[in-house]
């Protein structure tokens, strides 16, 4: 029986790159680029799942003098900077004009249309243009050296997050470790949100070219700082419960692909705690976390289990006006109910699932119900005549 198995884990990830289009933990500090990028955690061209991506051994990290680098600052050198920049605020108030800003703005604004229409080498040119602007405009002293870096560090955030999406991992490691130096010059806390979402993204891109060492310190990070930060305030806002959930999910996907079942379930049931508290049951990000659950669930043989998980996913997939993963959690439970031998309720369910992926048009959830569908017959077949 160990097709159906097989069948039940291509549909969970299938179901798992469908449900990740759409982040719905909250606003962070840049809700773009972080949806992008999540995006990226586990698509069917990067999976965490697949052997055929190999590491680039060849480029060595310089996360621990870098990344790292930034919680161990010293005190005096934080003092200072905030010094500095009460100088530079009093001294650049009749600075960033309108006017000034605009053209700035216009070109990410043509680079960000570009990027949506994946006309890649266009869009590298206008955020190219946006930041000689910038500079430009900086060294005739008409914006402000905070202005300045603002606009550089937004740019190099986008500029990273294109790369990232283009498969260029060294271009987009550089590229966010330039954002993260860029925001903690204008001031910006070691543990802010933003340096948390940055990590973020630091990490996943870690775990995509595997290197591990840098990934599992990255996530851990992340999590322990936002549990730091909403333990210490229970009522923080939904930036820092959706990053602690993110990062809770993230994590919970890299466990499960290095096989810590028991530790990736614990993980993901924390994060199904914090999506309840930031965004409630019935949310489209519940489904995303219960399906990541389930798949561990499965994985374990804890088939029983895993069905309990699918079928609160069905639930709260009825209440939204339209979800296009229902197929999916269809498909699941009958791969389940099928290596359970509940060989009417694998039908009923398999078929359930490939008349709604066909009404989605959606070609390979329809194979995996119909390959579901030819397990139950082969099933029948063999078992004995009364």
């Amino acid at each position: 029986m160990a097709a159906p198995m097989k069948h039940v884990c291509r549909i969970v990830r299938a179901c798992s790159d469908k449900f990740y289009k759409h982040i719905g933990f909250g606003n962070t500090y840049r809700t773009k680029g972080i949806t992008e990028y999540t995006r990226l955690i586990i698509p069917r061209k990067y999976p965490f799942y697949s052997n055929r991506f190999q590491p680039l051994w060849k480029h060595a990290s310089l996360t621990a003098v870098g990344m790292w680098s930034l919680f161990t600052m010293k005190k005096e050198e934080v003092d200072e900077a905030e010094k500095e920049e009460v100088a530079e605020t009093d001294k650049d108030k009749d600075k960033d004009s309108a006017e000034d800003r605009t053209d700035i703005e216009n070109y990410v604004r043509l680079a960000k249309m570009a990027q949506l229409k994946k006309e890649f080498d266009e869009a590298d040119m206008y955020y190219h243009k946006a930041l000689k602007v910038a500079n430009k405009k900086f060294n005739e002293d008409k914006i402000s050296k905070k202005f300045s870096i603002q606009a550089r560090t937004y740019i190099f955030d986008a500029m990273a997050d294109m790369a990232l999406s283009q498969g260029q991992f060294d271009k987009a490691e550089a590229l966010y470790k330039d954002t993260l130096k860029g925001y903690l010059e204008t001031g910006g806390d070691r543990k802010d949100n933003a340096v948390m979402e940055l990590t973020l993204k630091l990490s996943s891109l870690y775990a995509i070219i595997r290197k591990d060492h840098e990934a599992r310190l990255g996530l851990t990070t992340v999590i322990e700082c936002q549990e730091e930060k909403i333990k210490t305030n229970p009522k923080s806002d939904i930036d820092t419960y959706g990053l602690l959930g993110i990062a809770l999910q993230t994590y919970g996907r890299y466990l499960l692909h290095h096989n810590e079942l028991e530790k990736a379930e614990t993980v993901l049931c924390r994060c199904e705690e914090i999506c309840t508290h930031a965004v409630g049951e019935n949310s489209s990000q519940m489904l995303k976390v219960l399906n990541d659950l389930a798949a561990v669930q499965i994985i374990q043989a804890r088939y029983t289990k895993a069905e309990v998980t699918l079928q609160k996913a069905l639930v709260i997939s009825q209440t939204m006006e339209s979800c296009d993963a229902v197929h999916a959690i269809y498909s699941n439970l009958g791969a389940i109910s099928l290596k359970l031998s509940h060989l009417d309720i694998a039908e009923s369910r398999c078929s359930t699932a490939f008349k709604l992926a066909k009404d989605a048009g959606d070609e390979f959830a329809q194979k995996q119900a119909r390959h579901c569908l030819d397990k139950v017959n082969e099933a029948r077949q063999s078992q004995p005549v009364k």
